[in-house]
């Protein structure tokens, strides 16, 4: 699991992308687990996550108590096959729009974020107050990235190829990112 915050939540920032690279591994038994989960304000989350059982993706905004919105792909085959595939998440306004592999939808968000929210970015199991998962999506990850849409800003690259034992520094402003397999 890879926690972008563990020191300090993202900020300040209103309108902002996550993009990064995946590759699902389907061996074992991992049949159900989370591939990011964003925290807003410890009151919201956007969630992608896998059921490898029903060979779908799930696309979920949270509230505390319960889903707001879902929705519910089928694999298609560069998933199935274990190719790299791009996923690029952006959250403007009052939408959240995604392309995941090819796989384009959009989600509408009542709650919109504001500059004063508290972003918190997860991929795979975390251990936040109200959210906390211990499910983990079989997938590898690279080139994160995460921008500042209204600044046209990287506010973090995380190309996961400098790293120390636990941790995994971003490429433009060194913040660590913490990384936990157990």
């Amino acid at each position: 699991s890879l926690n972008l915050t563990p020191n300090k939540p993202f900020s300040g920032v209103s309108s902002f992308n996550l993009n990064f690279d995946v590759k699902f591994n389907w061996i074992g038994d991992s049949f159900l687990g989370y591939v990011f989960r964003i925290i807003a304000n410890d009151s919201l989350s956007f969630d992608l996550n896998t059921n490898n059982w029903n060979r779908s993706l799930n696309v979920v905004l949270c509230s505390q108590d319960k889903a707001e919105q879902s929705r519910t792909y089928n694999f298609t085959d560069n998933i199935n096959n274990g190719e790299w595939v791009n996923v690029d998440v952006s959250f403007i306004d009052d939408s959240i729009v995604y392309v995941i592999g090819g796989i384009k939808g959009v989600i509408p968000n009542k709650y919109r974020y504001e500059k004063s929210d508290n972003i918190n970015v997860y991929f795979g199991a975390n251990k936040h107050k109200l959210f906390y998962t211990t499910d983990v999506s079989p997938v590898t990850i690279r080139n994160i990235r995460i921008t500042d849409l209204d600044k046209k800003e990287t506010l973090g690259l995380w190309e996961m190829e400098r790293h120390a034992q636990n941790v995994v520094y971003d490429s433009v402003a060194y913040k660590p990112a913490t990384l936990n397999n157990g």
